[in-house]
């Protein structure tokens, strides 16, 4: 109970500081490959994140019982709602991706179960952290190495972030006394759907949309922590801040918005020790005594000391190499971000809330909102910007490097909130005319369901822009998609598990159609992957003891088959949908 509900005092904060210390301790060694320590840290830390995570979610639960209870139905039909289109992709298999990143980034993280560290200071694929990969492996882990396992490893993440997302939103407005307080928490929810990058990485299901995780997670426990300065939100807060240094690169951007704001926020507190013209907005409990700012400058610091850990000794991804050495290339990247931001050109950002970023950014920037909202509004144009002018792995186009700017979506979308929430306990006095409070709740609802519509255009149609757009073109990745789906039903009506030993043998002269192995090391580790072009023969050591699934696709094979192969059998994958995929498919019993 005290861990939950009493603020930091003189005594919990000193246990604060020695806790944080320990675990700096236990991440530094654990660098140094001790054996011991290198096999404690990492499940204490995936204890933890379990944790949070279900605190997460009997807080929600909770919450769900209580408007049950008091009728409030607003909550209860948007939940609904919301869990339908979440769980569309993954019923229709039509609506999701199976793809070739995410399939090497589970099967990094199984693998990494497999060691007494876990690899938890290591690097996986491309050379990223590979503690992001433990977590997206856990589903296929405890339930197999299936397509939904695969989804559900890296959609997990984002549920939890949503509910507490939406959980401290609510919890603000009640703190506050604002009227239509849930009304407000679920449009703003609801948002988050209309920027169409956000659905499409959410369909993607990859290590791309974790930055956003977590960072709902971490606005989640900071405005918690504001409310209620506990030793347990202290600690939410410091965990989830460390989760976004070690997820994918963009996280990094989160990680310095989230370290600047708690610097700016409790700095001010600290030195002027009542509530000023920016921190008239923070709840009383943060002015009563000086520990609750103070854990905050604690935890700021120490999320600093874990990215000065991860550049010196963990990270492999390329954070700094630009896609240029030329000044002047890089300001026209620089103008092709703040063009897809700012126009819609050649992608869409914001959808029908665009006028809402110009509008925001123009005002926050001229410091109308105070130094807060300043300062978000210069990150996200940083973010706009860098998008294009940071190379990563390769230059992609535009429209794909935009989608390293899904991290502002949730911080957006937070700055509009607070200042809604603002606005209506300014006018708290006005809201007393029933006509008056009828307009707001209904404009509420209408913008809720505005919201939910596009997102689910988004997901039906779907929008897709960035990474995930080959795998909806017929001429790109979609053929390898059908295959897989064909490989895997296939593998399953002939008894094959994940862990058994077969071959796949793959004639193809599609360039789109050569990379099979990426896909099955996480769906059949032990099979052996035969790739050939039209004509050739079958290699001479393979072995015909164990089942053999061949595939002709856009491709020949030779007349000659060894005897047992029989007769091809066409298929079209899939049945229904347009397009589709014609391949010859030949099934060797020994």
């Amino acid at each position: 109970q005290w861990l939950l509900s009493e603020a930091v005092s003189r005594r919990s904060f000193f246990a604060l500081v020695l806790f944080i210390l320990s675990a700096l301790l236990l991440e530094y060694l654990s660098y140094q490959q001790i054996g011991v320590i290198s096999w404690i840290t990492p499940r204490l830390w995936l204890a933890s994140g379990l944790l949070l995570a279900l605190v997460i979610i009997y807080r929600s639960v909770q919450q769900l019982i209580q408007d049950i209870k008091t009728k409030t139905f607003l909550p209860i039909l948007f939940t609904l709602c919301l869990i339908g289109l979440l769980l569309w992709p993954l019923i229709d298999p039509s609506r999701g991706v199976i793809g070739q990143d995410a399939t090497q980034q589970v099967a990094a993280g199984l693998n990494a179960f497999t060691r007494s560290d876990m690899n938890y200071t290591g690097r996986a694929f491309l050379g990223y952290p590979s503690r992001q990969y433990l977590l997206a492996a856990l589903p296929a882990m405890l339930a197999g190495r299936s397509e939904m396992a695969l989804q559900i490893g890296f959609a997990w993440p984002f549920w939890i972030g949503l509910l507490l997302f939406s959980n401290s939103f609510r919890a603000w407005g009640r703190e506050k006394g604002i009227r239509h307080s849930d009304g407000l928490a679920l449009a703003a929810v609801s948002a988050l759907f209309v920027f169409p990058y956000v659905t499409e990485y959410y369909l993607y299901f990859e290590h791309t949309l974790f930055p956003v995780c977590f960072s709902l997670q971490a606005i989640g426990w900071l405005l918690l922590f504001l409310i209620r300065p506990t030793f347990f939100h202290t600690i939410a807060l410091y965990w989830t801040g460390s989760m976004l240094v070690y997820c994918y690169t963009t996280g990094l951007a989160a990680v310095a918005i989230l370290v600047v704001l708690l610097l700016l926020i409790c700095l001010e507190v600290l030195l002027r020790k009542k509530p000023s013209r920016s921190g008239t907005a923070l709840p009383s409990a943060f002015f009563a005594d000086p520990y609750p700012a103070s854990a905050g400058l604690v935890i700021a610091l120490a999320v600093l000391v874990t990215v000065v850990l991860s550049l010196a000794f963990g990270r492999g991804d390329r954070i700094s190499v630009l896609r240029s050495a030329k000044i002047s290339e890089l300001i026209e990247a620089a103008k092709a971000g703040l063009s897809i931001a700012f126009l819609h050109r050649p992608a869409t950002y914001a959808g029908y809330l665009l006028p809402l970023v110009w509008l925001y950014l123009a005002l926050a920037i001229i410091f109308r909102f105070g130094p807060v909202h300043f300062v978000v509004a210069g990150w996200t144009l940083s973010v706009f910007a860098l998008s294009q002018m940071l190379q990563g792995y390769a230059i992609y186009p535009p429209a794909i490097s935009f989608s390293r700017t899904l991290v502002t979506v949730p911080v957006l979308v937070t700055a509009w909130y607070l200042l809604a929430a603002g606005l209506l306990q300014a006018n708290k006095i006005k809201q007393r005319k029933p006509a008056r409070r009828y307009l707001e709740a209904s404009l509420l609802a209408l913008i809720i369901l505005l919201n939910l519509g596009v997102g689910i255009r988004n997901v039906a149609l779907p929008v897709v822009q960035g990474d995930a757009a080959k795998y909806f073109a017929p001429a790109e990745l979609y053929n390898m998609r059908l295959l897989i789906s064909d490989l895997n039903r296939t593998a399953a009506n002939e008894e094959l598990y994940d862990h058994d030993a077969f071959n796949m043998i793959l004639y193809t002269d599609n360039v789109w159609l050569k990379n099979p192995g990426d896909y099955t090391a996480y769906f059949f580790p032990n099979a052996r992957i035969v790739l050939l072009g039209s004509d050739m023969p079958l290699p001479g050591d393979l072995d015909l003891e164990v089942k053999t699934l061949l595939y002709v696709v856009q491709a020949k094979s030779p007349e000659q088959l060894p005897a047992g192969f029989g007769h091809p059998e066409t298929v079209i994958v899939p049945k229904k949908d347009d397009p589709t995929l014609q391949l010859q498919r030949l099934i060797y019993r020994p």
